[in-house]
């Protein structure tokens, strides 16, 4: 089930713009490609002034969190399966720690890392702004104990993310399943 917000207005300088937020899981997408349902959060924004070509969608976040700030804490689940957790948890989380083949240790990127085993979710996550606990953390450890410390987190990360849904999304998760 996808919900939509309503229009809402916003001025940025003299330019007038409109703009809503799409959420949910899109179960029939899943069904004609036969894969889990993911979460999505995205928006989408157009001019009020102009006629076309002046409008904006797909993964706005900034936006969202800024305009729609009761759906921030669904921001965070983007692109999260309600069995398989994150897209990609372990091979992306492996990639942008800089465990991944032959970047090993040169592709390392801590915010795209952060992002996407969900960091912060967790109470125990140390969330400091700049990731420098999850990178010195980090740095303790092998492609294989990173791999076990993700997979030993993985239970509570998808408590987590039924929770926020359901708290903040009530019905979204249980139509989401069944569907």
């Amino acid at each position: 089930m996808i919900r939509k917000t309503k229009w809402i207005r916003y001025a940025e300088g003299s330019q007038l713009y409109v703009f809503r937020a799409e959420y949910g899981f899109d179960t029939k997408f899943a069904k004609k490609h036969n894969q889990e349902p993911h979460f999505s959060i995205t928006g989408e924004g157009k001019s009020v002034n102009s006629r076309g070509g002046d409008g904006y969608f797909g993964t706005c976040h900034d936006k969202i969190v800024e305009l729609l700030p009761k759906l921030k804490p669904l921001v965070r689940w983007h692109l999260c399966g309600m069995e398989t957790g994150p897209m990609h948890y372990i091979e992306n989380a492996l990639y942008h720690a800089g465990f991944w083949m032959d970047t090993y240790g040169d592709s390392r990127n801590i915010e795209h890392l952060k992002s996407t085993i969900v960091y912060g979710a967790l109470e125990r996550d140390d969330c400091l702004d700049d990731g420098s606990a999850l990178e010195e953390e980090l740095a303790t450890m092998n492609p294989i104990e990173f791999r076990a410390w993700l997979e030993n987190r993985f239970e509570l990360l998808m408590k987590q993310f039924e929770s926020d849904i359901k708290q903040h999304a009530p019905g979204l998760y249980a139509r989401g399943k069944s569907s």
